[in-house]
């Protein structure tokens, strides 16, 4: 039984909890990376002002995913991410048996 479905980003530190099925939570860096990723598609797509009003180091390539997600609350573990970017809190009972 899950007591506790968390994890400690290596990254920026935030420890993030999935706290219900299907809640789906994410570190500050990975927003922060995946908002960057995301202006670089608009960019790219000439979508975001403009090459000329983009600095040359933001269009050459794209930026690098950081961070974690974690997902599944008490019912199911999933990690999102490099298993080197994050250190696994979660709380187990190996003990107590499931519902299902």
């Amino acid at each position: 039984m899950i007591i506790r479905n968390s994890a400690r980003c290596l990254n920026c530190n935030d420890e993030i909890e999935s706290k219900h099925r299907h809640d789906f939570v994410v570190c500050s860096c990975f927003e922060e990376s995946q908002s960057l990723y995301a202006i670089w598609q608009d960019e790219k797509a000439g979508i975001y002002g403009g090459v000329d009003k983009i600095p040359a180091y933001r269009y050459k390539e794209a930026p690098v995913v950081t961070g974690i997600g974690v997902d599944g609350g008490h019912e199911y573990l999933r990690r999102i991410g490099k298993p080197e970017l994050f250190h696994d809190t979660s709380v187990i009972d190996r003990g107590a048996q499931s519902d299902e």
